[in-house]
């Protein structure tokens, strides 16, 4: 008897082995196979729910409107957990299938670059309105589309595992990722300065909203997919729009109303005034004009000028360096907003040509009361300075009919005095002062020359007078260096 049950013992051993292999064989193949849990490796199958295992289990059903997911858990401790398990297993299979739907619609519309699953799914997996839709296709899920399978371990421990089956309409799907990308779309496209009714007057402000609405959408891969604004040449990639709208923004400033002298003499100041202009902003100071002087030789460099409250850009400087001769000055609107994003923005630009002439200073006589003017004295006295200043190269020319009031004047005062003398002979003594002005102050003061003349009329007597006081003039040289030194020195020692 004794050795009839232990036999009958040994076979129900054999039979629940043989047995508990068959069932892994029977779930190894199967494209959804979960681990094992640590309860218990071998499994003795009890029963499942329904009794009948549908086909689906093991052929994934296909049709042209739906897509299916079977979802799987592991062998878990009670039925509960194991429905849990099978529902998130489909959750994250639908939520991975709108990432494939996503790819295909960058595909077709070309609206951005094709992005790879890896990229993708992270971000469409912390997207909640994306998962509000797959949750929706997984809590929809019917009890007949449930499966159960319920095991003994070894140790005498339950463990379930659950299939379950969820659809996904195709159309839907594709409804809901369109009407995703167009609130997504709307979401930023709404900051844009053209879509926001707040619109700023300053265009830093309006470049940087731009900036801040291509990098919210570039950073996430998922929003970079499907994000687009309608152009009248069809869709385009929201952020890369963005970006250009912030380029477009600078670029559509203006420089006009340009004031500035066509020549200009050596030794004096340059003075350009321009206009910046926008049609959409009032306040454009935050862009600065890039100015570069340059002739057919060489260029002198290049700086860098603010543009006012006005929008005005004041380009000055002096002519000392330069040497007599055609120039001109190239002045371009640039922008350093959001540099490390856009780059340095050139916009408009325009050169400004202009002449470095000699310097022509004017000369003007001033007659004591007692004194009448003498054309015949003030061309000699012309002639002589001028033959002096080229003697010294003294780059100055003398130009005494123009009447356009100059910067540099040279002003000779004179005096006369009648001397005793017999009644048929006049004696007069002139005495003279030079003085180099500019814009009516005294530069340099040169040293009192006179002369005396004896003639038979006192016509003659002046002449005679001036003539001996013009050798006098010329002997001063202390005062022809420091009239050089004006003009001459202080270029040479800038050079230098």
């Amino acid at each position: 008897m004794w050795r009839k049950k232990y036999f009958l013992v040994l076979i129900f051993c054999i039979l629940s082995i043989l047995w508990s292999g068959c069932s892994s064989l029977k779930f190894k193949n199967h494209k959804t196979e979960k681990n094992e849990t640590a309860i218990g490796n071998a499994k003795v199958f009890v029963e499942s729910f329904p009794p009948q295992r549908p086909e689906w289990v093991n052929s994934v059903p296909v049709s042209d409107e739906s897509l299916f997911f079977i979802g799987v858990s592991n062998y878990l401790a009670n039925e509960t957990t194991a429905r849990d398990g099978a529902r998130n297993d489909a959750l994250n299979q639908v939520v991975k299938y709108y990432g494939t739907v996503i790819q295909s619609k960058v595909q077709e519309t070309k609206t951005s670059k094709n992005f790879s699953s890896e990229i993708i799914n992270p971000y469409i997996e912390q997207e909640e309105i994306i998962k509000s839709f797959a949750h929706r296709y997984v809590s929809e899920i019917l009890p007949e589309n449930y499966y159960i399978e319920k095991y003994l371990t070894s140790r005498n421990q339950e463990q379930y595992i659950c299939y379950v089956k969820c659809s996904v309409s195709k159309e839907k799907v594709k409804r809901e990722m369109d009407s995703f990308a167009k609130e997504i779309s709307e979401r930023y496209s709404s900051l844009l300065p053209e879509n926001n009714g707040n619109r700023s007057s300053s265009l830093k402000s309006d470049v940087e909203n731009c900036i801040a609405v291509y990098k919210a959408v570039s950073e996430n891969p998922l929003y970079k997919a499907v994000a687009f604004v309608e152009t009248s040449g069809g869709k385009a990639a929201l952020d890369e729009y963005a970006l250009l709208y912030a380029k477009r923004i600078i670029q559509n400033c203006k420089i006009q109303n340009e004031s500035y002298p066509k020549t200009v003499e050596k030794n004096s100041e340059f003075l350009a005034v321009l206009q910046v202009h926008s049609d959409e902003y009032k306040n454009l100071s935050s862009l600065k004009a890039e100015a570069t002087l340059y002739n057919k030789e060489k260029s002198f460099g290049t700086a860098l000028y603010e543009i006012n409250s006005e929008n005005k850009i004041k380009i000055s400087g002096n002519t000392q360096s330069l040497d007599y001769g055609s120039y001109s000055l190239k002045v371009k609107l640039v922008s350093d907003i959001e540099k490390n994003i856009l780059g340095k923005i050139t916009a408009d630009s325009t050169v400004l040509n202009f002449e470095v002439t000699p310097v022509y200073a004017g000369l003007e006589f001033r007659y004591s009361e007692n004194m009448r003017p003498n054309a015949n004295i003030e061309q000699k006295m012309q002639n002589k300075l001028q033959k002096m200043i080229e003697q010294y190269g003294i780059p100055l020319f003398i130009d005494k009919l123009d009447e356009k009031e100059k910067i540099w004047n040279f002003v000779i005062f004179i005096d006369s005095e009648r001397l005793a003398s017999h009644e048929s002979v006049s004696k007069i003594k002139v005495l003279c002062n030079i003085a180099l002005e500019k814009n009516g102050v005294a530069q340099v003061q040169g040293e009192s020359f006179s002369g005396i003349g004896l003639s038979s009329n006192e016509e003659k007597s002046l002449l005679a007078a001036f003539e001996k006081a013009g050798q006098s003039f010329v002997l001063d040289k202390e005062f022809f260096e420091k009239v050089k030194n004006q003009f001459v020195e202080k270029n040479q020692e800038e050079e230098n």
